[in-house]
């Protein structure tokens, strides 16, 4: 029996579907030249070769891969086997970030709902009396908003007129007094519990339903009973 001969293979510009085989030395690509023998020396009775050649022709670099037949087939396995595996690792990226991006969701949306809303007064620095309940998870700095939007008397009437009114002569300014702590839900609710609850008291107000009552107040003070109505006083 003949003995079996190498089969080797010759990839150029990584064109996989054109390899060329290499049974001889003169089945190199004219090419290679002066390598063609030391190549193939270096290839003959290896189980396993895979090497790599660059050289210039004209302008342009040329890349000349050389396999064993064992390296050629590992090669061929890895080109169809190679998308699926980076399809399937792109899709555990994916995974990976659509994971995290609501994972910080969730945290932001846990962070909001822990941080509980402060029921506040602001009360005159003069007679320490409330003059105004709101609702805020920072006071302080819903007092400084009211303060700004008073110098252009925007917004709520009553309380920016009575703000504006202490810039403008220079008085002490009101301050935020923190009288209750609740949840962002229950928050508007426990503010207008908490407003009326001091327009019961006698508290005079400058929130908008305070406002309301004595406009309705002073409505039905001024009403007029005509005499022929019959009503008894």
């Amino acid at each position: 029996m003949a003995p079996k001969k190498s089969i080797f293979r010759v990839v150029v510009d990584n064109d996989m579907d054109n390899s060329i085989l290499i049974i001889d030395v003169g089945d190199f690509p004219d090419e290679l030249g002066e390598y063609r023998d030391s190549i193939f020396a270096q290839m003959n009775g290896k189980d396993y070769y895979a090497s790599q050649l660059v050289l210039m022709r004209g302008d342009t670099l040329v890349t000349f891969d050389f396999y064993s037949d064992l390296a050629w087939l590992n090669a061929v396995r890895r080109q169809a086997v190679e998308p699926y595996v980076e399809r399937q690792r792109e899709e555990v990226q994916e995974l990976e970030y659509e994971q995290l991006r609501q994972d910080v969701i969730r945290e932001i949306r846990e962070e909001r709902g822990a941080k509980p809303a402060l029921i506040y007064h602001i009360v005159d620095h003069e007679t320490e009396l409330p003059i105004y309940v709101g609702e805020s998870m920072y006071p302080d700095r819903r007092l400084q908003q009211h303060l700004t939007s008073s110098q252009i008397l925007s917004g709520i009437p009553g309380l920016h007129a009575y703000l504006h009114q202490r810039l403008e002569e220079g008085r002490p300014l009101p301050k935020a007094r923190i009288v209750g702590k609740t949840t962002k839900a229950l928050a508007k609710r426990e503010e207008q519990a908490e407003t009326f609850r001091l327009i019961r008291e006698g508290v005079q107000l400058l929130n908008i339903e305070s406002v309301r009552k004595t406009t309705r107040a002073r409505a039905m003070m001024d009403l007029k009973i005509p005499l022929e109505w019959g009503i008894d006083m």
